[in-house]
């Protein structure tokens, strides 16, 4: 079916009231498309969208026996659901947090419908560097860009607005006792935050990889800089993912210098002492699905 042929179905699914179906990734892998939200359509209408990520965090996590994933930003769980369903057979666990409440009950029923209850957990919070509450903007059509903030002002992220509690990183670990094997990232400029969160779990003997959206533009409009990403990681190694541009550099690409990064983009982070590894993790990660390069 052409991009065009799915653009026509899903606008008559939305005409006929259906809020979510059934469908099948390039991975050939089952997920919930969630109809009227722009989030939720997007894997439908790109086949590629989010595979070079699932392909690289599941050649990371692939690795153990039983890994354990924080997916930090959830949103309807596409993500979370692709990686499980490839990670089946190795006793994983996936905490999945999603702040919005509209956007939760998508991802409660993306892990419902597919049957993954067992082993990926939804939690209704956000993440960041001191623990409490916050307002939280968003737009239930377009719930990808949902921003904590104080205020509805910035039309891009939307102008509906709640609260959710917010916990660290440090904290999940503690309580759940345990050390998760990556951290996947993706929350509208507040990386720096949530890894600052995280300086226990980052600084520490067993130090997860990350896999994390880097993007100038919602950085800035949370008062952070890819500089203050850059301060939170430097005990790290960088390995480019994939953009929204046709790929400005290649998959696997080792990144000297973070701050040399000024566009959108998706990196994957390896403590240094496990830095060596990065090459070996694309090469796993190239022919999964026939999908990379």
């Amino acid at each position: 079916m052409s991009t065009t042929a799915r653009r026509y179905w899903l606008k008559a699914l939305r005409g006929i009231g259906v809020k979510h179906f059934r469908a099948k990734s390039a991975l050939g892998l089952p997920y919930i498309c969630h109809v009227g939200d722009f989030a939720g359509e997007v894997p439908f209408l790109d086949r590629n969208y989010s595979q070079a990520e699932i392909a690289v965090m599941f050649a990371w996590c692939a690795l153990a026996d039983n890994p354990m994933i924080l997916d930090i930003g959830g949103n309807t769980g596409f993500v979370a659901t692709q990686l499980g369903q490839r990670l089946v057979g190795r006793n994983y666990r996936i905490f999945s947090f999603e702040p919005v409440g509209s956007t939760f009950q998508k991802l409660c029923c993306s892990i419902d419908q597919l049957g993954l209850g067992l082993r990926i957990h939804p939690v209704c919070c956000a993440l960041s560097d001191q623990p409490g509450v916050s307002s939280i903007a968003f737009n239930d059509r377009e719930s990808l860009f949902a921003q904590l903030r104080p205020d509805s002002s910035n039309a891009r992220v939307g102008r509906k607005m709640s609260w959710c509690p917010v916990v660290t990183v440090d904290s999940i670990v503690q309580t759940l006792a345990v050390k998760p094997r990556l951290l996947k990232i993706d929350v509208e400029g507040y990386e720096a935050h949530v890894l600052r969160g995280a300086r226990k779990l980052l600084e520490g003997p067993e130090a997860p990889a990350l896999c994390f959206e880097l993007n100038p533009i919602t950085l800035t409009e949370v008062g952070s800089s890819v500089f203050a990403v850059a301060d939170e990681l430097n005990g790290y190694r960088f390995f480019y993912v994939d953009d929204f541009e046709g790929g400005r550099l290649p998959i696997g690409h080792p990144i000297e210098t973070l701050t040399d990064i000024q566009w959108v983009c998706n990196l994957l982070a390896l403590p240094r002492d496990k830095a060596s590894q990065g090459p070996a993790i694309f090469d796993r990660a190239k022919p999964l699905g026939g999908i990379l390069p």
